[in-house]
């Protein structure tokens, strides 16, 4: 996730709720009427002292929506650490003779799990757009701008990453179904002859049983980017459409452009990633798969082939460390979950707080301030 010290802690908001010591001290009308009847002395004091009371109560929910964020960063950063490491990893390795398509399994299992993830990013977003329609959510069009663009980047980095994983599966090699082998000698004395025998190639067979795998992951890959790509594009006309209804109000318009700004560049960055794909496989009779080095979505090096007992280990670390990522992942969308609330509270207060002195302003006008 984009650093969530970077949304917009400045404007972030709490409840009109927690305002205010007493009922009494509700928030008041933002437009006063133009004659306000005078108040008692007593209830004027009360209302003046409100004023660094909500002050002082909006400071401490700033300072603490300031440690929510940090706490989301800490862990944002950890998570993306932990994805890296297992990316990274699986990219190193191949399959050898011994491990067969352990290792190719592995790495298929990772994306499905890459894959959930942006789901999950997708269902956030569908989750924020919905909100921030309602009229009183708090979010403003900026907001969702801000969250919308940092769930795109977090889809756009994950989607590198399987990219990266699908270009480290092996490729077609022209290797020779047999290999000579031991020659068998028959007849007798110097009236014999030799027969060569023919051995199946090991490494034709462990080509074939990866290649296998590398093209269905890689083919799943293209068809779910042009698929992203179609919904994008229907989603981009949509929005267009709503935008420009007579039906849509103010609020609805104003998210609908914001939604739509960040549909546009999304559009842009499947295309990419559609043409890097494609780019990185170009089958041959069904069988070749073509590599090119396409800067960081290729993988560093050659990888290594590894033999059965270490693909079980890498299994192992991949497990262990994917099982680290879920349960951060949960506690970072719940805290996300928070930020969101936290954020609409923060709002209401300085709305409370504005509405307040603005008041105060306009009695003091009309009656003066030593009244």
């Amino acid at each position: 996730m984009k650093p969530p010290t970077q949304y917009q802690l400045a404007t972030l908001g709490i409840s009109a709720s927690l305002l205010c010591a007493t009922p009494s001290l509700a928030e008041e009308p933002t437009n006063p009427p133009a004659n306000i009847a005078p108040i008692e002395s007593d209830e004027l004091a009360e209302r003046r002292a409100s004023i660094p009371l909500i002050e002082a109560r909006l400071a401490d929910r700033q300072e603490q929506m300031k440690e929510l964020a940090d706490d989301m960063e800490r862990l944002h950063q950890k998570i993306e650490t932990r994805i890296d490491k297992i990316v990274d990893t699986l990219a190193s390795y191949r399959d050898s003779n011994q491990s067969k398509t352990r290792v190719a399994r592995t790495k298929s299992n990772v994306m499905e799990g890459l894959g959930k993830v942006i789901a999950d990013y997708k269902r956030k977003r569908d989750q924020l757009l919905e909100e921030a329609k309602q009229p009183n959510s708090g979010i403003t069009g900026e907001d969702a701008q801000a969250d919308l663009k940092a769930l795109n980047e977090l889809a756009n980095k994950r989607i590198d990453q399987l990219i990266i994983l699908s270009k480290s599966f092996t490729d077609h090699k022209d290797y020779d179904k047999y290999k000579e082998g031991a020659t068998y000698y028959g007849g007798w004395g110097h009236h014999g002859w030799a027969v060569p025998v023919r051995d199946k190639n090991p490494d034709f067979a462990q080509n074939r049983r990866e290649t296998k795998q590398t093209d269905s992951q890689r083919r799943g890959m293209i068809d779910a980017l042009k698929s992203s790509i179609t919904q994008l594009e229907k989603r981009i006309t949509l929005l267009e459409d709503l935008s420009q209804r007579e039906s849509s109000n103010d609020q609805e318009r104003e998210i609908y452009g914001k939604d739509l700004a960040v549909s546009k560049k999304t559009l842009e960055d499947r295309q990419s990633q559609l043409a890097t794909m494609l780019g990185a496989w170009e089958p041959s009779g069904g069988e070749k798969a073509a590599m090119e080095d396409g800067g960081t979505t290729a993988p560093a090096r050659e990888p290594k082939k590894i033999s059965r007992n270490e693909a079980h280990d890498l299994e192992l670390l991949i497990h262990e460390v994917a099982e680290d990522i879920d349960r951060d992942m949960d506690e970072l969308f719940r805290k996300y979950d928070e930020l969101k609330q936290r954020r609409a509270q923060i709002r209401n207060i300085e709305a409370n707080l504005d509405a307040r002195k603005q008041w105060l302003e306009n009695y003091d006008a009309q009656h003066g301030s030593g009244s």
